[in-house]
């Protein structure tokens, strides 16, 4: 009996059970799935000798039906149909609202479907070793969390909205909404079982602003400025403003009302630059000074006076870079600049512009001694006795460029002035650093010579400086800790500044000669 048993059953187990779930199908194969005929213990009782009633009963009326035994292995079993089920799954689907060219459109909710694990189980077992195919799963309705009735009563309250324009009024003038204006920017949030309309109070304050006049005005900063030679904080000006957070609310409000009409007053702003933050950014002495002789060539100091009123005020906050073409620039007639000398390649000419490295070097040596980070700098090609050798920096916009950063915790302010054939230019703030420096001598000495040329555009120059190397040290330490925090050494290799002279080719003076004739 037993063998007929697992000759007729076992191999069922086996094969693939088709499962059906509503218009979804799945399969599944018991055998993988933990199930096993206990063919033995099916049978047991069933045979041999006995003298109990029931049992010659049944003999004599025909016997009875016996559900074969099993062995089912439960854990593996359920999390079989676990897996299956989420195959015989129909997600519900939420009813949404939303905002479409000025109007409220909603999509209907939709109830999901899936199968109870437990009538699954004894559906399967049943129909293990029937010849009905497949077996039918029966489905359990999952209901969307928002479901028709909420979605429509949240698509009332969105028409309401969108039922016309909404009127804003504001410092004595009205601003009107166009309703296909104000809903593109709502977004519908969803939460749990409730729906809100959050408007977008930067976009409104934006069209609030282009439908008035003049509505809001600017906050000015509080600035330093420098009063006997010392700064001084003066006052800005506190600007108007919508209050984004109220104009939501009261917009809100007017959409979902019949007056469709809100009122909000402006509201008061300070720049970031207040009194109060200029304060603590601790400008309070002169933390470095530097200056260096000026020529006498009136375009050159022009130029250096317009870049002095520039650099003036400029303010370096921590964290922030001193950046030299910034401040001063746009280099050009158009913003108080001349022509003058200049070096390009080597070579003395005139260039707008011409003297600036000379801002360049002595707000660079300021930055030195106040301790500041070097980011970029250039010394000249050949050295001028006017500067420090291997110390000061050229400038040229747009390829070489002057820039140091503040690096401690408190501001750094500028100031640049020409004074008794000096220019000038002074670091105030809080001392922090103290700042040691070497020079080292002139080494590897190039001399210079005078060249001539016969170009037609020669322009002669007396022989100036010879070229060497020279090599600057700086010692930064933090005044507070005793800390050296900066310890660096910079080379750099001067050219000779070769002088020039002019003559004229011999051709051309003969020719010259006989047209005097």
């Amino acid at each position: 009996a037993a063998a007929l048993l697992d000759d007729k059953l076992t191999s069922s187990l086996s094969k693939k059970m088709a499962l059906t779930a509503g218009d979804l199908e799945t399969s599944i194969v018991p055998a993988d799935a933990g199930v096993a005929l206990d063919s033995a213990g099916t049978v047991a009782g069933l045979t041999g000798f006995t003298l109990d009633p029931v049992y010659l009963w049944e003999h004599l009326t025909g016997g009875r039906e016996v559900q074969p035994l099993l062995h089912v292995d439960d854990a593996k079993f359920t999390a079989t149909l676990d897996s299956i089920a989420s195959s015989l799954l129909v997600e519900p689907v939420d009813g949404t609202v939303a905002f479409v060219d000025g109007e409220a459109v909603a999509t209907d909710a939709k109830d999901g479907s899936g199968v109870d694990i437990k009538e699954a189980q004894a559906r399967i077992v049943d129909n293990l070793f029937t010849t009905v195919r497949p077996v039918a799963l029966s489905s359990v309705a999952t209901v969307p969390t928002i479901t028709q009735e909420i979605t429509d009563s949240y698509l009332e309250q969105a028409r309401q909205i969108a039922s016309g324009p909404v009127t804003v009024k504001v410092d004595g003038q009205t601003a009107e909404i166009p309703v296909d204006i104000f809903t593109k920017d709502i977004s519908v949030e969803v939460e749990g079982t409730t729906m809100n309309f959050a408007y977008n109070g930067k976009d409104l304050s934006k069209e609030i602003v282009k439908r008035t006049t003049n509505l809001l005005t600017d906050a000015k900063d509080a600035r330093f400025v420098f009063e006997g030679g010392k700064p001084v904080i003066k006052a800005g000006k506190a600007g108007t403003t919508i209050d984004e957070e109220e104009l939501v609310a009261e917009f809100a409000k007017a959409a979902s009302s019949e007056t469709r009409t809100a009122e909000i007053k402006l509201v008061e702003f300070e720049s970031e630059d207040s009194v109060e933050s200029l304060k603590k950014l601790g400008i309070k002495e002169k933390v470095a000074s530097f200056s260096t002789p000026v020529p006498y060539a009136p375009p050159r100091t022009e130029n250096l006076r317009v870049a002095a009123e520039r650099v003036t005020g400029t303010l370096v906050k921590p964290g922030e870079e001193f950046n030299l073409i910034e401040v001063i620039g746009p280099i050009s007639a158009a913003n108080g600049y001349h022509n003058s000398g200049v070096i390009v390649n080597g070579v003395h000419t005139e260039g707008m512009g011409g003297g600036l490295s000379q801002m360049s070097t002595t707000a660079y040596n300021a930055g030195f001694f106040a301790g500041m980070t070097d980011i970029a700098h250039r010394p000249h090609t050949v050295w001028f006795n006017r500067y420090p050798m291997g110390r000061e920096s050229t400038l040229y916009s747009g390829s070489i460029d002057m820039i140091w950063r503040n690096d401690s915790s408190t501001g750094i302010l500028m100031r640049s002035y020409i004074s008794n054939n000096q220019l000038v230019v002074e670091a105030w703030g809080t001392k922090t650093y103290e700042v040691t420096t070497t020079t080292s001598p002139k080494r590897n000495i190039v001399a210079a010579t005078t060249t001539t040329s016969t170009a037609a555009n020669c322009e002669a120059y007396p022989k100036g400086n010879d070229g060497f190397n020279v090599t600057v040290t700086r010692k930064v330490k933090e005044i507070a800790t005793g800390k050296i925090v900066k310890d660096e050494a910079k080379s750099w290799t001067y050219r000779p500044d070769n002088g020039v002279v002019c003559k004229k080719p011999e051709a051309a003076a003969d020719k010259a000669s006989k047209s005097d004739e």
